[in-house]
């Protein structure tokens, strides 16, 4: 998801255990990344949680090595889950605005 004031903002899962902001970074299969501002969304808001246990959906802004199906873990814990596979879609369209003004039209309304 995209904020214009925070940035691309990630979802996940945690999957077993607790997730802190205390250790600052998590591996994933490109490097490090640090997990600050840990958040759960209520609607557009994001609400800031010290910590997050195992069943819950977090958010967290501007990941930047982190891509859709990565698994996060502690430095050393090599673990990766798989995704279930996404079923194929029966048709595709793309939109494409002809002026400036179908492009407004076309983004979705920010609501804060």
């Amino acid at each position: 998801m995209s904020d214009p004031f925070s940035g691309r903002i990630s979802f996940f899962k945690v999957i077993s255990g607790v997730v802190k902001t205390t250790p600052p970074s998590k591996t994933t299969p490109r490097g490090q990344e640090r997990l600050s501002h840990l958040s759960i969304m209520q609607g557009r808001k994001a609400v800031e949680v010290p910590e997050l246990h195992a069943g819950d959906l977090g958010a967290v802004a501007k990941l930047r090595e982190t891509l859709t199906g990565d698994t996060l873990g502690a430095k050393g814990a090599e673990v990766q889950i798989d995704l279930f596979p996404l079923p194929e879609p029966a048709m595709t369209y793309a939109i494409e605005p002809k002026s400036r003004a179908d492009e407004d039209k076309l983004a979705p309304p920010y609501i804060s």
